[in-house]
């Protein structure tokens, strides 16, 4: 592969979600590790579906973060090779559950558990391969699902969680059988014309991650 010039350095365009916006401290790593090679961020923001395409694409560079699983789906994008944050996704049901709850792998593709989880999270999609699992578009359609009898358990991110509670959405009535009961990892993602980027990039991050300012 052909090292990339200065020239072609000069701007590189990172595609931010919504959710993600206001990480100024991710945001800053990001920002200073790219300054590092003399390159300059534009940050767009989109909706986080939008995001993986366009970088996907080529329209746009870089995306701030996200589950590495994603490159198994889009084969133009490279995960950096270094954690820069963790997404939590909360477990709920109606009632405390009668018997322990297995690990999300389990839950997840066993059809006697009925599961509803954000179908935006490839992360966890993946480990749906069950058909009593039902993808939704947002944690409304999951709680109206769980209320329902639909299902007996919904994945709701914290994010999303945190939103509902401060905008008084009503979770009312929900057990939150775990906190962070899976984890998704958060790596930057490359477009694969910047693959030559990411060893770079993954030492710069670890500085930063392992010496904080």
């Amino acid at each position: 592969m052909a090292e990339e010039t200065n020239s072609s350095r000069e701007n590189i365009r990172i595609c931010i979600p919504l959710e993600l916006y206001y990480a100024e401290e991710l945001k800053a790593l990001i920002s200073q590790s790219y300054q590092d090679l003399n390159l300059t961020i534009e940050w767009h923001v989109l909706p986080v579906n939008r995001c993986v395409m366009m970088v996907s694409q080529g329209i746009l560079d870089a995306d701030i973060g996200r589950s590495p699983v994603v490159t198994t789906k889009y084969p133009n994008l490279v995960s950096v090779p270094v954690q820069l944050f963790s997404a939590d996704v909360n477990l709920y049901s109606l009632a405390p559950p009668d018997d322990p709850v297995p690990d999300p792998q389990t839950l997840l593709s066993d059809h006697r558990y009925r599961v509803a989880y954000p179908s935006h999270l490839l992360h966890v999609r993946n480990m749906a391969a069950s058909h009593s699992t039902l993808g939704a578009d947002s944690a409304d359609q999951m709680i109206a699902l769980l209320r329902k009898g639909r299902v007996d358990y919904i994945l709701i991110s914290a994010t999303e969680a945190e939103k509902m509670e401060n905008n008084g959405k009503a979770m009312t009535g929900l057990y939150q059988i775990q906190k962070a009961y899976i984890r998704i990892p958060g790596h930057h993602i490359l477009n694969r014309k910047h693959e030559g980027l990411a060893a770079e990039l993954a030492k710069g991050f670890r500085q930063r991650l392992e010496t904080p300012d």
